[in-house]
């Protein structure tokens, strides 16, 4: 690297005639040798390696959509969808409805699950149109449950003209939250180009796999001729990576998934043992989604209950291997213990992020919920994708 000494040299101490000279050499050859770094045609060895990372701030001008809606009175969950033309699908958990323009929670309806229609990429430039369905007069679920089960949207993924959607099945429990997970569902949607209102939605066969074993409620990933998501254990929080041949998907047919074990894909049912897992602990909710710009997987969430930061993991393929979780933003909301913090996830149809993330912030106090209209409306974060060198000194 004999280039690199001509450039560090001091020429300070030479005679004018020379150090003109010098300083006039060492510009052209700076310039060579950044252009030569950044189309690869010279490689520098670093003293030690980098890693990605992400850097994240809040984006309160992203976060005005989700209050533009004087009977919206929030969500939790908000999961997105890419469905083309700009048009953006927004899926929701628990859901305050005002029954009247004062947007007061406390006389507001409850209801199970929303969705929203963004229109426009950037949702700093966007609109939404929220829906919901009505029972009696009065707003009921967008996506309607059984007796004593509800359901909570998770991810999906558009593919031609067909949407597909992930639900979790709960149902009341006596344990400290109140609900437990008892499944999930798969839909389809033959024509998600009409109004939400026109959908015309077809329940889907679940494979017969573990009942601990939740599909869905990661991201939902298309590569080559596979369709790849990722199921999560709702006891050990265990994560796994299965996949269905895109073109039985498309015919809404699951009972063919193939599941990644031990760097191979089998075939797996409920009497099988449990296939390996891609990551040893995990959210109930998270996204997966690939970055052209580092030509790496990410994977974003949320962490436990008790330690409310959002994480992240890379990896060169979906398949792994992953890296070990990495924190990159700790919401301020984290300083009240009273406050729950959990749904981290990114949207990577947005624009105006690399990655635009989202988080949900609910209260412990029931009461504080109604009152406090700062919360429970999605937490925008706007994204950054940033090398981060553990030594920037070059080996010469």
């Amino acid at each position: 690297m004999h280039i690199l000494k001509f450039i560090t040299f001091d020429f300070s101490r030479m005679p004018v005639g020379n150090r003109i000279f010098g300083v006039k050499i060492k510009i052209v050859l700076s310039v060579i040798f950044i252009s030569f770094l950044e189309i690869g045609f010279l490689k520098v060895t670093w003293a030690k390696d980098f890693h990605w990372g992400i850097h994240a701030r809040p984006w309160p001008q992203a976060e005005s959509i989700f209050h533009t809606d004087p009977y919206w009175l929030g969500g939790d969950g908000a999961s997105s969808i890419y469905l083309g033309d700009e048009r953006i699908l927004w899926l929701f958990g628990d859901t305050f409805i005002g029954t009247g323009p004062s947007r007061n929670r406390r006389n507001a309806c409850i209801i199970r699950n929303s969705i929203g229609m963004q229109q426009g990429k950037n949702p700093t430039e966007s609109d939404i149109a929220f829906a919901w369905e009505k029972s009696d007069e009065k707003p009921s679920a967008f996506f309607p449950g059984r007796e004593n089960q509800w359901l909570w949207p998770g991810s999906g993924i558009r593919l031609y003209n067909t949407l597909f959607i992930f639900f979790m099945v709960i149902e009341k429990s006596p344990n400290a939250l109140g609900f437990d997970v008892a499944g999930w569902k798969a839909a389809m949607v033959i024509n998600p180009d009409k109004s939400p209102q026109d959908w015309h939605m077809q329940w889907l066969r679940n494979p017969d796999i573990h009942h601990r074993l939740i599909v869905g409620t990661g991201s939902v990933v298309s590569e080559g001729n596979y369709v790849y998501t990722c199921a999560v254990d709702s006891l050990t929080h265990r994560v796994y990576l299965l996949r269905w041949p895109s073109k039985s998907f498309l015919k809404g047919n699951l009972s063919n998934s193939q599941w990644w074990s031990k760097q191979e894909w089998i075939d797996y049912t409920a009497t099988d043992p449990l296939p390996s897992f891609i990551f040893q602990t995990g959210a109930m909710e998270f996204s997966i989604h690939y970055n052209s710009s580092i030509r790496k997987y990410i994977q974003i969430e949320s962490g436990p209950l008790d330690d409310p930061k959002l994480f992240f993991r890379t990896a060169p393929a979906i398949t792994g291997a992953w890296s070990a979780g990495r924190p990159f933003f700790l919401p301020e909301e984290s300083k009240d213990d009273t406050l729950l913090i959990y749904a981290g996830k990114a949207h990577p149809s947005l624009s105006g992020a690399n990655p635009a993330i989202s988080y949900v912030v609910n209260a412990k106090d029931f009461n504080r919920l109604l009152s406090d209209q700062d919360i429970y409306y999605p937490r925008m974060l706007k994204g950054s994708i940033e090398k981060i060198f553990l030594s920037s000194v070059p080996l010469q």
